[in-house]
């Protein structure tokens, strides 16, 4: 610690730069000095300009002395290799980007002029725009009501115009936006259309979420029932369940920062000044590329690729903009001339390797569909076992099922009272089916337990504080190493919170590793934005979460979803779901519920879906054991049709 110390209190020594500061500040202050005497005496130009020299050189030379004891004198990197020096368009595009971007319209405007007559056909005379311009002076009048004045009204008003832009997009501003105005009213602020005086506090914030938020409702039902269940605390909002909502100190400025965020991305540009970015990060890189040249120069080495940095350099997580491809086939590093290449079943290789491959008359096999089966009935109405080795057994052609899902697993009081279905999950009668499920296992077909289902409970005593949590969380995670799952189905059907979710499943990953399948069961409804089971938002957790989630078996039924006429699917999909996480599930049976589909029928849907979309994830079915068109009799025949179908056998 008192090396640190001292390292401290040497750089606050040599890294003190108040002198520079009080020099640049006098200089600044004698320019402002003359600035003021020529406006009001511009006769006096002359005589003031020749004054002004000898203090201004004096004061310039005074700068300079106290930086040179701070930053050692040393040569730039050799510019022998400088990609941008072929490119003063891209330079000077940059540069009036910026003064655009910072509000600075005459300055760019003047740079603009300059630069168009120094280099002739520049292409830059798309910034001199009126109507680009005034895309940005819109941007700092809305930010400037929005942070100086707490308007948010020319804010929303934006976001209404653009609502169909923003929901493109996935973007939540327009109803933050109203949230921020409901909680604002809500305190005490007053509207500021200056209409007329309004009731301050609840009743004026209650008035705008009926006009201005109801619309709202089908998308963000939890965040409104927040709102609403803080009229009770409004006496007590510091101690109350909403306070981090209510008395959020940095909400004006996160949401000023969303703001800038979507309005430059509906303009096709980036939230930050890529001038700016580049800058700051060329200084970050400086100090790296000296201490290579000196090496360079040592070594007598030349640097051999101009188009890229010859070392690593560390750049901050936020400076990250581009991943970098290496071909699973060649394992080389993909580049403009060997780019990497997507092939119709969705694999990516470089192209080099897909020539080889095509010359060779290799075939790149798409991946195999998904074909789930739930089995929750284990017993049949006359006490007889359901056995799911005939889904391997008496497989004619192919294996048809890829993954099994036995449920269903209950969390129960007190704390380690598990059930399977009724029973606890170590009794005798189930001794056959762990048996069965090693067999399954052995040859490649995945097997997880389903946790919840339509008996409530089990969530709602993983969703309290972090003591409750591990008091249930332990025995089920005792059970899964029990009984060796492959994964775990949540089917959560009962209210949840969003961080009690993302809490499972980060506890998942970190107990079991990523091979470790989490899956999910929503209804169809979930994932188009609507209202459904679960409590949480879908949407939000698969942008949180969405790497540790593995698919969603999605219910296409009990008038949650219809499969027929695709509309419900394409409905998902036009969300920005990806087809591959979503597996369709369907009735196996018309006894299991509403909303069965003939095997004929869905054996066409299938196949017009795999053909719109390549990389079309599967299908599930609920439930096993009287799956049509074999029934109680022969229910593994479901799964092989459903594998030929979507195989194109």
């Amino acid at each position: 610690m008192d090396s640190v110390l001292d390292e401290l209190e040497r750089l606050s020594k040599t890294g003190n730069l108040s002198k520079s500061a009080e020099d640049i500040q006098q200089t600044i202050d004698l320019l402002v000095k003359a600035h003021d005497t020529i406006a009001t005496d511009p006769s006096s130009a002359s005589l003031t300009l020749a004054k002004l020299q000898t203090p201004v050189r004096k004061s310039l030379e005074d700068i300079n002395n106290d930086l040179k004891d701070k930053f050692k004198d040393k040569p730039l990197p050799s510019t022998e290799y400088d990609g941008l020096s072929s490119q003063p368009t891209l330079i000077n595009r940059a540069i009036a980007m910026h003064f655009l971007r910072e509000g600075q319209f005459s300055v760019a405007s003047t740079f603009l002029t300059d630069a168009t007559n120094l280099e002739q056909g520049c292409g830059l005379d798309s910034l001199k725009s009126e109507t680009f311009r005034n895309e940005f002076a819109n941007m700092y009048h809305i930010l400037h009501e929005l942070k100086d004045k707490r308007n948010l009204l020319p804010a929303i008003q934006w976001a209404r115009e653009n609502s169909a832009a923003l929901e493109a997009r996935g973007s939540n501003l327009e109803f933050e936006l109203g949230k921020l105005q409901f909680i604002w009213l809500f305190v005490g602020g007053s509207h500021p259309n200056g209409r007329g005086p309004l009731l301050a506090g609840r009743q004026t914030a209650l008035e705008y979420a009926r006009w201005e938020l109801s619309h709202f409702h089908p998308r963000y039902l939890k965040e409104l029932q927040q709102l609403s269940g803080a009229l009770a605390f409004c006496p007590n909002l510091q101690r109350s369940p909403y306070r981090r909502i209510f008395l959020n100190n940095d909400a004006w400025d996160n949401l000023a920062n969303s703001f800038t965020r979507e309005f430059c991305s509906l303009l096709g540009l980036s939230a930050e000044s890529p001038l700016y970015i580049a800058a700051t990060a060329g200084a970050i890189a400086l100090p790296t590329l000296l201490k290579l040249q000196t090496i360079m120069k040592e070594k007598r080495t030349e640097w051999t690729t101009p188009h890229e940095l010859p070392i690593e350099t560390p750049l901050p997580p936020a400076y990250h903009f581009h991943s970098i491809f290496v071909c699973p086939v060649s394992k080389e590093q993909t580049t403009d001339q060997n780019p990497p290449m997507m092939m119709p079943c969705g694999h990516v290789i470089a192209h080099e390797s897909l020539n080889r491959l095509s010359k060779n008359n290799r075939r790149a096999s798409e991946p195999q569909p998904r074909i789930v089966c739930y089995h929750q009935t284990h017993y049949n109405q006359s006490g007889e076992y359901v056995s799911v080795l005939p889904l391997v057994t008496e497989a004619e052609e192919v294996i048809g099922i890829t993954h099994l899902i036995v449920g269903a697993i209950h969390l129960n009081d007190p704390p380690g009272r598990i059930t399977l279905n009724e029973d606890p999950p170590d009794v005798a009668s189930s001794e056959v089916l762990w048996e069965e499920v090693k067999v399954l296992q052995g040859v490649g077909i995945k097997v997880s337990g389903m946790l919840g289902g339509a008996a409530r409970g089990s969530f709602e005593k993983l969703d309290g504080s972090d003591f409750t949590f591990e008091a249930y969380y332990i025995p089920l995670r005792d059970m899964i190493r029990q009984y060796a799952f492959d994964g775990l189905d949540l089917d959560v059907e009962e209210d949840m919170s969003l961080d009690g979710i993302i809490r499972l499943i980060d506890r998942l990953k970190a107990d079991f590793g990523d091979s470790f399948l989490i899956t999910m069961a929503p209804v169809a409804r979930a994932l188009q934005g609507g209202p459904h089971l679960s409590g949480f938002d879908y949407e939000v957790l698969e942008m949180m979460r969405g790497s540790s989630i593995e698919c969603y078996h999605t219910q296409f039924y009990n008038n949650w979803g219809n499969l027929q006429g695709f509309w419900d699917y394409t409905a998902i999909l036009q969300r920005g779901w990806r087809p591959e996480k979503v597996i369709v599930g369907v009735l196996t049976h018309p006894s299991n519920g509403h909303g069965w589909i003939a095997t004929e029928e869905l054996k066409r849907i299938l196949m017009v879906l795999k053909a719109m979309y390549p990389r079309f994830g599967g299908v599930m079915g609920w439930e096993y054991f009287n799956s049509s068109p074999g029934g109680a009799e022969r229910p593994w025949e479901w799964a092989e049709i459903m594998m030929k179908t979507l195989s194109g056998q």
